[in-house]
C-alpha cells in the first residue's frame, strides 16, 4: 500500500501544472519585441532574471531588454499596471508586448521564450510601455493583438483531472483495504 501511495503522491506530483501568470492584452507602438523587466532593490529573483534573460538573448538582436526601477516613476508605473490590469504589488514583472508574468522561477524563462516566439511568429508586437509613455489610447492594440500568447488552460485542466483520479484512486485503496482488516 505505501508503494502505491508513494508512486500516486509521484504521480500527481508529475502531473500539476506550473502556473504563470500569463495574460495577453496590448499597446499601440510596434517594435520588434522588447522585454521589460520591472524590478527592485536587494531582489533576488530580479537578479536571476537579468542573468537568465541576458544569457539567453545575448546573440538575438531581435529581442531587447529594459530594466526599470520600480520606484523612479511610480504614476508611470501604476499606469501601465493598470493598463494591464496587474495587481501584483511585487517584483520582478516582466512585460513582452502586452503579455506580463509576475515573479521569476526556473519555468518563467520557458514562458517569456514561448511569448517572444509568439510575438516574432505573428509579427504583431506591440510595446505597452512606449504607448503608456507617449499617452496614446491603447485600445486597439488591446483588442489587435488580444491572444497572441496564453497559457494552454487545456494543460491545467487535464493536470487537475488526473490530480483528481488519482486521489480518487488513493483513497479507493485505502477504503478496500480498511473494509479488508475489519
Amino acid at each position: 500500500m505505501k508503494k502505491i501511495s508513494l508512486i500516486g503522491l509521484f504521480l500527481m506530483l508529475l502531473c500539476i501544472p506550473t502556473v504563470t501568470n500569463a495574460v495577453a492584452t496590448n499597446s499601440s507602438i510596434f517594435a520588434k519585441n522588447k522585454i521589460y523587466v520591472l524590478y527592485g532593490d536587494d531582489c533576488e529573483k530580479c537578479d536571476q532574471e537579468k542573468e537568465a534573460l541576458e544569457e539567453t538573448y545575448k546573440d538575438d538582436s531581435s529581442v531587447r531588454i529594459e530594466y526599470i526601477h520600480i520606484n523612479d516613476d511610480k504614476e508611470f508605473i501604476k499606469k501601465i499596471k493598470k493598463n494591464l490590469k496587474i495587481s501584483y504589488n511585487k517584483v520582478p514583472i516582466t512585460l513582452i508586448g502586452t503579455t506580463y508574468f509576475t515573479g521569476f522561477n526556473h519555468n518563467t524563462l520557458k514562458h517569456i521564450t514561448k511569448a517572444v516566439s509568439a510575438y516574432d511568429k505573428e509579427n504583431n508586437y506591440c510595446d505597452i510601455v512606449a504607448s503608456v509613455k507617449n499617452k496614446e489610447d491603447i485600445g486597439k492594440c488591446l483588442q489587435k493583438n488580444q491572444g497572441i500568447y496564453k497559457e494552454n488552460s487545456v494543460i491545467m485542466i487535464i493536470g487537475i483531472a488526473v490530480l483528481a483520479i488519482i486521489i480518487c484512486f488513493i483513497i479507493f485503496r485505502i477504503s478496500q483495504k480498511k473494509r479488508k482488516s475489519l
